[in-house]
C-alpha cells in the first residue's frame, strides 16, 4: 500500500484463500501457484486532510492470531515435519479452529498438525530492508537515541547505541550472535526472510551476513579452544 493521506485501505477478504489476497496450490501436495497475491492501491488523498505522518511508537500487535486452516493439511501434504515459529508472539492453540486465545507462550514449542514448532532467533536484518541503504537507516532509527535522531529508548531489553552505526557495524553484530548460537550447539535457528535472501543482486543484507568473516569466525574458534593457532 502507498504512503499518503487516505484512510481507505485495500478491503479484506471476508472468505479462507483462496481469495482476493491469497492464492491456493491444486492440492496440498503442491507450492506452485499458491501464496500472496500482489495487491495494487492508488492513494488520492482525502479533501481537506493531511498526513499524520509516522508512527511515534511501535503499534504492531504480538497476540495471538487465527491460523490458516489450511496449514496442517498442507503440513501433512508436504511432509513438513518441522517448521520455524516467531519466538517474540503467542501462539494459539492450532487444534481450535479461530482461536485467538493464547495457549502458547512466546518462545516455546508446540506441535501443529503432524509438524513441530521450533522458536527461531530473531536478526536485526529487516524484512522490509530490501537494500544495505535502508538497512542502515532503519536500524539507526531503532537503535540510536532521541537526541541523535532515531527512536530508542533504553530498557532491560534495549540497549541503545552511543552512536550511529555503520553497515560492516550491522553485519558483524549480527553475525557475531549467529556464530554464537552456532558455536554452543544451540539447535534453534537464526531467521531470515526470502526478501531479504533474493534481493542479494540489489545490495540486499543476507548475503554478507550469511558469508561472515572466515577469518574472524577461524580467531574466535582459536580462542574458544576449539582449533589450534597456525
Amino acid at each position: 500500500m502507498a504512503n499518503g493521506s487516505s484512510s481507505r485501505p485495500i478491503p479484506a477478504p471476508t472468505t479462507a484463500p483462496p481469495n482476493s489476497w491469497f492464492a491456493s496450490p491444486a492440492t496440498n501436495a503442491l507450492v506452485t501457484g499458491g501464496g500472496a497475491l500482489d495487491q495494487t492501491f492508488t492513494d488520492t488523498g482525502l479533501a481537506g486532510a493531511s498526513s499524520a505522518g509516522p508512527p511515534s511508537s511501535t503499534e504492531a500487535v504480538e497476540s495471538a492470531y487465527p491460523q490458516n486452516p489450511n496449514l496442517i493439511p498442507a503440513f501433512a501434504g508436504l511432509g513438513i515435519q518441522y517448521f520455524g515459529s516467531d519466538a517474540s508472539k503467542p501462539y494459539p492453540n492450532p487444534a481450535i479452529a479461530g482461536s485467538t486465545t493464547a495457549a502458547y507462550a512466546a518462545g516455546q514449542t508446540f506441535t501443529d498438525g503432524s509438524a513441530q514448532a521450533v522458536p527461531r532467533y530473531p536478526t536485526n536484518i529487516y524484512y522490509n530492508a530490501s537494500t544495505e541503504a535502508q538497512e542502515l537507516d532503519e536500524f539507526n532509527t531503532l537503535y540510536t537515541a532521541v537526541a541523535q535522531g532515531g527512536k530508542c529508548l533504553a530498557s532491560a531489553t534495549t540497549t541503545c547505541e552511543t552512536a550511529p552505526a555503520t553497515f560492516a557495524g550491522v553485519v558483524s553484530d549480527v553475525d557475531t550472535g549467529m556464530f554464537q548460537h552456532v558455536m554452543g550447539n544451540d539447535p534453534r535457528p537464526d531467521y531470515f526472510t526470502r526478501r531479504t535472501s533474493w534481493l542479494t543482486a540489489r545490495g540486499g543484507s543476507h548475503h554478507r551476513v550469511a558469508a561472515g568473516d572466515p577469518a574472524e569466525h577461524r580467531r574466535r574458534i582459536v580462542l574458544l579452544g576449539h582449533e589450534p593457532a597456525a
